[in-house]
C-alpha cells in the first residue's frame, strides 16, 4: 500500500531530513548567539583573542537588528496611536474621509482587531458606502452566534427602527441581537430602551415597562418616552406622574442652557400631551427665532394639530378657528401628510355624508366670499369638488389655490399623496390632483414622484417608469423609489428582474443606513 504524502513529510521531520520552516527560522536566530558564545569561550580557553575579534561583529550585527526590530515595532505602535487619535477627531467632525485615510492605515498595517473594523465601518457608512459597512458590520455580529456588541446593538438598533416586525424570523434576530449586545450594554439605557421597543413590538407591555423604568431612572431624559407608554396604556395616573417628573427634569435643562434644543423640543413635547398648548408654542416660538434649523417649525405645527383634534371633542368650537389651526400648521410644515388629511375631510371628520358635505363646502366658499384663508379654502374644495363628482369643478378651485399661493402646490402634491395611501385610496382623485400641479410643474423631481407612485399602484407600469427614473435622477436616496422601480421592472413587459433586485437591494442598503 502506498504511503501517504503526509505520513512521508512527518516521518522526515521526525528523522532530521527535512528541518520545520520554524526549526529553520529559530536556527536562524540563535545562530549569531552561538557563534559570538563560542567565540568568547575559544578566546578564554587558549588565551587568544583572534577569535573573538570575528565573533564580536556576527554578535553586533544581532544586537542591532533586535534593536532595529523592536525601535520598529515601538514606532509602528507609537504612529498606529497617533493615527487612531486623528480617525477619531476627524469622525467627531464629520470629516469622514480624513478619518477614513487614518482607519485604513491602521487596518493595513494589521490591526484588524473588532473595535477598529467596526470604526472603519461607521466611517465608510457616514461616506456613503453602505455595502461594505454592512459587510463588516454582518461579520461582526452574526446572526447565530455572539460577536462584537456594539455591531449587535447596531442591528438591533436597525431592527427595531421599523416599529413592527415583518415576520418571526425579524423579532427572533432583533432578540438574538440585543442579547448578544448586553453582555456590555445591559445597564446601558439606549440597551434597556430598545429592549422596551422589542416587548411593545410583540405585544409584552408591562415587561416594556420594567425596562422603560430601569432606563428613566438611569436616564432622566426617558421619562417622557415612560410616560407615554402608559398612556397609551390607558394608565393615566401613572401617565400624568411620569410626565410631571420629565416636565421638571427638562425645564431645568432648559433653564440652564436656552441652547439646548433637545431639552426645548421635548418639553414642548410633554407640555402638548399635557393640553398646555399656549406654553409649547410660546417655548417653541423663541426655539424658532434661535434657530430655524432644528425642527421647530415641524414641532409647532404638532402643537397645532393637536390642539386641532381636541377641538373636535367640542361641539361648539368655531370651525374659523379649526381651519385657522390647520392653516397654521401648514405653514409651519407644508409636508405635514396628517394636515393635508384633515383638510381634504374637514368638516366630515366624523364621517363623510351629503349633508356634512354640502355644510363644510357652504362654509369654505364663504371662506373665499369674505376673503379669509383663501388659498387653503380653493384646496380644500378642489377635494371636496372632486368628492361630489364634479371634476372641472375639482380642478377649477385647484388651479385658484396654486395661483393665489404657488405653496399650495406643494400641499396638493401631499394631498394626492395622501388620497394614494390611505386605508381606502382613491387612486383616480389622487392622479387628477397630481394632473393639475405638473400642468405648472412639470419639472418638480417630488411631483414626478408622486405621480409615479400613483402609477404605479395603478398598474401603468410604462408611464410610472417614466416618472419615477426622472425623479431618481434627483432622488437618488429615495427608498421609496427604488420600492416601486423594483416592482414595476418586475411587472412590465418584458419583466426585468435583475433590475428589480438591484433596486429591492439599493432600497434595503438606504434604509438600513438612514436606521443607524
Amino acid at each position: 500500500m502506498k504511503m501517504p504524502r503526509f505520513v512521508k513529510r512527518w516521518r522526515r521531520k521526525r528523522d532530521g531530513l527535512r528541518k520545520s520552516p520554524l526549526a529553520v527560522f529559530w536556527q536562524s536566530v540563535k545562530a549569531p548567539f552561538q557563534r559570538g558564545w563560542s567565540s568568547l569561550n575559544q578566546a578564554r580557553k587558549k588565551r587568544s583573542y583572534q577569535n573573538l575579534w570575528w565573533g564580536l561583529p556576527a554578535l553586533a550585527l544581532a544586537i542591532c537588528a533586535i534593536s532595529l526590530g523592536v525601535a520598529a515595532n515601538l514606532r509602528a505602535s507609537r504612529y498606529a496611536g497617533i493615527y487612531r487619535r486623528l480617525a477619531i477627531k476627524h469622525y467627531t467632525e464629520g470629516d469622514f474621509e480624513s478619518a477614513r485615510v487614518f482607519l485604513e492605515r491602521v487596518y493595513r498595517d494589521g490591526d484588524t482587531g473588532d473595535d477598529v473594523t467596526f470604526f472603519l465601518a461607521s466611517t465608510l457608512d457616514g461616506q456613503g458606502e453602505t455595502q461594505r459597512a454592512n459587510a463588516m458590520v454582518d461579520s461582526l455580529s452574526p446572526d447565530d452566534s455572539v460577536g462584537y456588541p456594539e455591531a449587535h446593538l447596531m442591528k438591533a438598533r436597525v431592527l427595531l427602527a421599523a416599529r413592527t416586525f415583518s415576520g418571526k424570523s425579524a423579532a427572533q434576530r432583533a432578540f438574538h441581537h440585543l442579547d448578544a449586545a448586553a453582555s456590555k450594554f445591559k445597564d446601558d439605557p439606549e440597551w434597556l430602551s430598545l429592549k422596551a421597543d422589542f416587548y411593545l413590538m410583540v405585544g409584552q407591555p408591562e415587561e416594556a415597562l420594567s425596562y422603560l423604568d430601569r432606563a428613566a431612572r438611569l436616564d432622566p431624559n426617558r421619562l417622557f418616552k415612560f410616560g407615554m407608554v402608559y398612556q397609551e396604556l390607558g394608565r393615566t395616573q401613572e401617565a400624568q406622574e411620569q410626565l410631571k417628573l420629565a416636565e421638571k427634569h427638562l425645564a431645568k435643562l432648559l433653564g440652564a442652557d436656552s441652547r439646548d434644543h433637545g431639552a426645548r423640543l421635548n418639553l414642548a413635547a410633554v407640555l402638548t400631551e399635557k393640553g398646555e398648548f399656549a406654553r409649547a408654542t410660546e417655548i417653541l416660538t423663541e426655539g424658532l427665532s434661535l434657530d430655524k434649523t432644528v425642527g421647530f417649525d415641524t414641532a409647532l405645527a404638532k402643537v397645532c394639530l393637536a390642539q386641532y383634534k381636541q377641538l373636535l371633542s367640542s361641539p361648539n368650537t368655531r370651525p374659523e378657528l379649526r381651519l385657522s389651526l390647520l392653516r397654521n400648521a401648514l405653514k409651519y410644515d407644508r409636508n405635514s401628510n396628517e394636515a393635508v388629511r384633515l383638510l381634504a375631510f374637514f368638516g366630515e371628520e366624523g364621517g363623510s355624508t351629503p349633508e356634512t358635505l354640502k355644510n363644510a363646502t357652504d362654509f369654505l366658499e364663504a371662506m373665499v366670499a369674505q376673503g379669509q384663508e383663501s388659498a387653503i379654502a380653493h384646496l380644500a374644495l378642489g377635494s371636496k369638488a372632486w368628492q361630489s363628482g364634479d371634476q372641472s369643478k375639482s380642478a377649477f378651485h385647484l388651479k385658484r389655490a396654486y395661483k393665489i399661493d404657488s405653496g399650495m402646490a406643494v400641499l396638493a402634491n401631499n394631498l394626492a399623496w395622501v388620497l394614494a395611501h390611505q386605508k381606502q385610496p382613491d387612486l383616480q382623485q389622487a392622479l387628477a390632483v397630481i394632473d393639475t400641479v405638473l400642468i405648472d410643474y412639470p419639472n418638480v423631481p417630488h411631483f414626478r414622484d408622486t405621480r409615479g407612485q400613483i402609477l404605479t399602484k395603478m398598474g401603468r407600469w410604462s408611464e410610472a417608469l417614466d416618472d419615477l427614473e426622472y425623479a431618481l435622477r434627483t432622488l437618488p436616496k429615495e427608498p421609496t423609489i427604488h420600492a416601486s422601480l423594483a416592482s414595476v421592472y418586475m411587472n412590465i413587459s418584458p419583466p426585468q428582474p435583475e433590475m428589480a433586485r438591484k433596486h429591492q437591494r439599493l432600497e434595503k442598503a438606504i434604509l438600513a443606513a438612514s436606521a443607524r
